[in-house]
């Protein structure tokens, strides 16, 4: 969605340098009645801020929109924006800069509720035996880990999440997400 809104304001960015360019009664009316243009006509005169706008602005807008349309199409291609799916494991670099594994446990309009492992690696793994996943206790010397862990959207893309393969949420898995939407909880909004 916001590839798309990216897109839009570049094709507006492109549209008014592109008319100024071609519509010359268009682009005299902007620089002799735009409070924008006041300055540049006052320090100039109305025939150099023309020249000036046509040769340096207008161009530069064209250049904005189209790297903004880039940028759109970029962050919609982007596999770290991908449809998050739940039973989903994903590789993630935490707040420390580890390699941790993720599981998606259920998606919501406001948030991801994940299963934090604490398994870490010194490099993305392709793979994961999802037997071979641990939990911990707080003060696990083997990793920190959490059972049930519900973040904002945000969040959860900052920590660089990148698919690794899909998996099955098991009820028992659910007991932390249940307790929280009973107890009306809120989302985790500091970096992992």
């Amino acid at each position: 969605m916001e590839g798309i809104i990216w897109i839009v304001v570049g094709l507006v960015a492109i549209y008014f340098p592109v008319r100024f360019l071609r519509d010359d009664q268009f682009a005299r009316s902007y620089i002799q009645n735009s409070p924008k243009a006041f300055l540049w006509r006052k320090i100039f005169g109305e025939e150099k801020a023309l020249k000036i706008t046509k040769t340096i602005f207008a161009p530069l807008g064209i250049l904005l929109g189209i790297a903004l349309i880039v940028f759109g199409i970029y962050s919609m291609s982007s596999p770290n924006k991908a449809e998050l799916q739940e039973g989903s494991l994903y590789s993630i670099v935490d707040s420390e800069g580890k390699v941790k594994v993720v599981k998606i446990l259920v998606i919501d309009p406001d948030g991801v509720h994940i299963r934090l492992y604490r398994n870490a690696y010194a490099e993305r793994p392709q793979r994961v035996d999802p037997a071979s996943l641990a939990l911990g206790k707080p003060d696990d010397p083997e990793g920190f880990s959490i059972g049930h862990l519900p973040v904002t959207k945000a969040v959860f893309q900052r920590s660089d999440p990148v698919f690794i393969q899909q998996v099955i949420v098991l009820e028992d898995e659910l007991e932390g997400y249940k307790m929280w939407r009973e107890g009306s909880g809120g989302y985790w909004g500091m970096d992992l």
